[in-house]
């Protein structure tokens, strides 16, 4: 199982400019409101994490908050289409897309260099094109 978080030092950023929006004095209160619920949302997105599972059956994608399900996908073998892999700085970042015959999947953030060699050899075990 691979696990992924969000990009914290981002959603740190967002809630800096929140704050500021909202104790800015604004001609309209609402403004301020809004930037409260921004607050909210962007402390809320920071708990969540990813997991992915790659399994004889297929490929299985969760996103969790606080230990339990948001979202969960399962995408079988028979329904992935291909893989594209695109690689940035080195073996261990990359971004893979998983086309399906229904909607696809981006994989972001699973910084595991297992994670790579595993799809490529899911791949290879399942005939599924990939580059």
């Amino acid at each position: 199982m691979h696990i992924a978080t969000t990009p914290k030092f981002t959603l740190f950023i967002w809630l800096l400019i929140t704050i500021v929006i909202a104790v800015t004095p604004w001609p309209f209160p609402q403004i301020s409101l809004l930037a409260v619920l921004a607050m909210v949302l962007v402390v809320l997105i920071s708990f969540l994490h990813y997991q992915l599972q790659i399994t004889d059956k297929g490929i299985t994608y969760r996103v969790m908050a606080l230990n339990s399900t948001v979202k969960k996908r399962h995408l079988a073998t028979a329904d992935i289409t291909r893989i594209e892999f695109t690689r940035r700085q080195d073996d261990t970042i990359f971004q893979a897309e998983v086309f399906t015959t229904t909607q696809n999947l981006s994989l972001l953030r699973f910084d595991s260099p297992d994670l790579y060699t595993e799809l490529r050899a899911f791949c290879q075990k399942h005939h599924i094109p990939h580059n």
